[in-house]
């Protein structure tokens, strides 16, 4: 028995399946994309999960900040960066950025208010002055996920083991189907 060659590229009759793009689903990486095609401004879109920093060369002072990012790490604007937690992370970024005026993506894992883990990944964008090229202002578009500690981790897992034992024998398992005979 004889195989027929498969069809390849070259074969008029074959229609080769579509092609796929990738869309990039990060938050920072789609707001750096829009940063980039949108003449290195400000950033619409992602009120939600920016802050702006000015002054932060200096002291650093939160002008603005989307609502979310306020509830989830206590932060209002007048507040000025640095410390620990998501503060540091931003003043590091406000550091980087002051040396050279280029987007900072950054990632870190900080305790939350409830002992919690967060992990936070965001990117700064340096926002130039109107008529100067000369970064004037920060925006930061920031997103997190709220992930258990060891310590919590270690108890839900004993609770959940706990649960799924199975009845040993002074324990019968109660078919709740069948008719009891008085």
């Amino acid at each position: 028995m004889r195989l027929r060659p498969a069809a390849g590229w070259d074969d008029p009759q074959f229609d080769p399946p579509p092609r796929f793009q990738a869309i990039e689903r990060r938050l920072a990486s789609l707001a750096l994309d829009a940063w980039q095609s949108g003449g290195q401004a400000w950033v619409p879109g992602f009120d939600a999960n920016s802050l702006v920093i000015s002054d932060f060369r200096d002291a650093g002072v939160i002008d603005s900040i989307g609502a979310p990012v306020a509830a989830a790490f206590g932060l209002r604007p007048g507040m000025t960066i640095g410390g620990d937690g998501i503060m540091a992370e931003l003043r590091a970024v406000c550091d980087l950025i002051a040396l050279r005026s280029e987007p900072v993506p950054f990632e870190g894992s900080i305790v939350g208010p409830h002992r919690a883990v967060v992990l936070v990944r965001g990117v700064g964008l340096p926002i130039a002055a109107e008529g100067a090229g000369d970064c004037a202002r920060i925006q930061v578009v920031v997103n997190w996920r709220e992930v258990l500690d060891r310590a919590a981790t270690a108890l839900l897992r004993r609770e959940i083991l706990a649960s799924l034992q199975v009845p040993g024998p002074n324990h019968p398992i109660s078919e709740p189907f069948s008719v009891q005979k008085p």
